[in-house]
C-alpha cells in the first residue's frame, strides 16, 4: 500500500535514531560520571580512625618493686619458722636400743579330758566318799552323754534319776566360755562298741532322743 509521506508540525521534534542512540549514550556516561563523583566525595567526608597510644602502667615500677621485695621477706620468715618447728619436733633418743632375744615358752596344751573336773553326783569316792554319793567312780572307757545342767542339784537329781533306774551315772563339771557346765554320763562302758551297744536300751530306759557318745579318761 501507499504511504503518504509525515509532514512535521510546528509543535514537534523530529530525532532520528543516530540522535536517539548518541543521546543515550551521553546519559549513561552523566550518570557514571555523577556516580564516581559522590563515591569520591563520600570518601572524603569520613574521618580517619585515630590511634591514641599511651604506655600507662597498672602498677609503678617502684611500688612493684618493694611490694616483691617484701612478699620474698614473709615467704623466708615462714620457712625459717617451719624449719624450727620441724627440729624441735624431731624425737630423740638418748640411748640406742639393743636388739634382745626374748624367748617366748608357751605352756603345753592339756591332754584331752585334763580340762574337765570329775564330781562324783552319785556314786563312791575312791578315797573318802561322801555320804550322798550314789554307785561307783566311773574308770577309762566310754561313756554315753545324756543332759548338760548348769547347776550342780539339777546334774545330781539327773544321775539319781538313772541310778534308780538301774544305770551307772555319773557328772562332770567343764568350764565352757566362763560358764561351768554339768554333764551327765552314763557308763563306762569298755570300748567304743560297748557303748553304741547300750546306746538304745539306755535312750529306752530314760525315755530321751538322743545321747552322745565320749571317752572317759
Amino acid at each position: 500500500m501507499y504511504a503518504p509521506p509525515r509532514v512535521r508540525g510546528e509543535d514537534s521534534i523530529w530525532l532520528s535514531r543516530a540522535q536517539l542512540t548518541a543521546l543515550g549514550i551521553m546519559s549513561i556516561s552523566t550518570a557514571i560520571l555523577a556516580f564516581f563523583i559522590g563515591l569520591e566525595l563520600g570518601q572524603r567526608k569520613v574521618p580517619e580512625p585515630v590511634v591514641i597510644t599511651q604506655d600507662i602502667g597498672l602498677i609503678p615500677a617502684e611500688v612493684e618493686s618493694d611490694a616483691l621485695v617484701e612478699l620474698l621477706a614473709k615467704v623466708e620468715q615462714a620457712a625459717a619458722k617451719t624449719a624450727t618447728t620441724t627440729e624441735a619436733g624431731v624425737l630423740s633418743f638418748p640411748t640406742a636400743l639393743t636388739e634382745t632375744e626374748v624367748s617366748v615358752v608357751l605352756p603345753a596344751p592339756p591332754a584331752p579330758g585334763e580340762g574337765e573336773t570329775l564330781l562324783v553326783a552319785a556314786g563312791e569316792a575312791a578315797d573318802a566318799p561322801p555320804s550322798d554319793q550314789i554307785g561307783s567312780v566311773p574308770g577309762p572307757g566310754y561313756a554315753l552323754q545324756i543332759a548338760t545342767v548348769e547347776s550342780a542339784e539339777e546334774a545330781k537329781a539327773k544321775v539319781e534319776a538313772a541310778t534308780t533306774a538301774g544305770l551307772k551315772a555319773f557328772s562332770v563339771a567343764a568350764l565352757d566360755e566362763g560358764v561351768t557346765r554339768w554333764h551327765v554320763r552314763v557308763g563306762p562302758y569298755g570300748d567304743e562298741k560297748e557303748a553304741n551297744k547300750a546306746k538304745a536300751g539306755v535312750l529306752i530306759t530314760l525315755g530321751l532322743a538322743e545321747a552322745t557318745l565320749t571317752r572317759v579318761r
